[in-house]
């Protein structure tokens, strides 16, 4: 427990309870009585405080009220928001690739989902002029992930937004 001792509305010493009272053993941690005998103090360093706005600071311990406080709040700077809401943007970008690594539907619904969008002849025009590799892969592929780069360069051919991709998935996964 970290403690302060007050003498004349001052902080006299602070530290942990076994260094402020060297010459006392206690089991454990001094109790309220002993503290109030010994013009002790436990410093507060528990502080509710906005953590999107703002962030606790460990300080010197100070006198506030007749409290002895051992942080104090201060509001976040630009860098930090900035920081904090990058790290918010790759969580989310790292649930949203995990999302759509996780968009599989068979070959069958991809064309028959292309068929009933309209689009399954412009897929298939554009494939035919592709490499050998990119042809033998969209006629003989079992499944179709929405991560494959195939499905991501027909999306742009197509003027499909990730969006419209996801949504184009989800319908093809209820045929």
């Amino acid at each position: 427990m970290r403690l302060a001792i007050i003498e004349n509305g001052k902080i006299k010493k602070y530290g942990h309870h076994a260094n402020v009272f060297e010459n006392t053993s206690f089991s454990g941690e001094p109790n309220l009585e002993f503290l109030e005998q010994n013009s002790a103090q436990e410093i507060i360093e528990v502080i509710e405080f906005d953590y999107a706005t703002e962030k606790k600071v460990y300080v010197e311990p100070y006198l506030n009220g007749g409290i002895v406080f051992g942080v104090k709040i201060e509001k976040l700077t630009a860098d930090e928001l900035a920081k904090i809401e990058s790290k918010k943007q790759s969580e989310l970008d790292a649930v949203n690739d995990n999302r759509i690594k996780n968009m599989i539907i068979s070959m069958r619904q991809a064309r028959l989902e292309l068929l009933n969008c309209g689009l399954l002849d412009a897929v298939e025009s554009h494939v035919a002029t592709l490499s050998k590799a990119a042809q033998i892969e969209w006629e003989y592929s079992v499944e179709v992930r929405r991560d494959h780069p195939l499905v991501v360069e027909l999306g742009i051919l197509l003027g499909l937004s990730d969006a419209d991709l996801d949504a184009f998935f989800e319908s093809a996964k209820l045929i």
